[in-house]
């Protein structure tokens, strides 16, 4: 009778202890989900993003119109620098055409000039020919009417004892004046017989 009060007894307080164990982990788990509840609540209400929520719709709509409004700009812009790069690569042509253009005209005057250039002398030498077979005293007339840089480009042409022989019959001035020109154009002719020294 003793032993089975007792059996009883460790039995209940087996069972007490039991459900004690359970109410306590019950208790437990249930303040952990508590505290964990809390803890997730506490930062939604601090959190700048959570508490503007409500206000990301107006928000996204005022964003979003400058948004379109940012890409309009950014269109155009595109659009004109498009327009820019083909008014520069259709000017770039032209001016590429006009460079080609302007060469062959050069590359013509060019061989003109070396034509007009050799016509020049062979009527120089010709020139030179003739006024070297007439006498002074019919040449220097001739040549003393002649423009400066003629007269000049002519008488060097010719030999030296051809121009002083055309300067003695030229007016004295004139002689000098022509006699300096040569002696700046052919230093080798700067002796006395360039002077004019006397008229016919």
């Amino acid at each position: 009778m003793g032993r089975r009060k007792m059996d009883a007894k460790v039995k209940s307080s087996w069972t007490v202890f039991i459900f004690g164990f359970v109410a306590v982990v019950f208790a437990a788990a249930m303040f952990e989900m508590s505290n964990a509840s809390s803890k997730e609540g506490a930062p939604r209400e601090n959190n700048p993003e959570s508490s503007t929520i409500k206000a990301k719709i107006p928000m996204s709509k005022e964003m979003s119109r400058k948004l379109n409004m940012r890409e309009q700009e950014l269109d155009e812009r595109q659009k004109a620098l498009t327009e820019f790069e083909t008014r520069l690569k259709v000017e770039n042509e032209r001016v590429q055409a006009e460079i080609l253009r302007l060469s062959g005209i050069k590359s013509s005057l060019e061989k003109s000039q070396k034509a007009n250039q050799k016509i020049s002398d062979e009527v120089k030498e010709k020139l030179v020919k003739t006024f070297e077979k007439m006498t002074p005293k019919k040449s220097a007339p001739i040549i003393s009417n002649m423009e400066d840089e003629m007269a000049v480009e002519l008488l060097v042409s010719m030999k030296e004892k051809s121009i002083a022989a055309v300067l003695e019959k030229m007016d004295a001035d004139r002689a000098m004046l022509l006699s300096t020109m040569i002696a700046g154009r052919k230093p080798a002719l700067q002796s006395g017989n360039l002077e004019g020294k006397s008229q016919p």
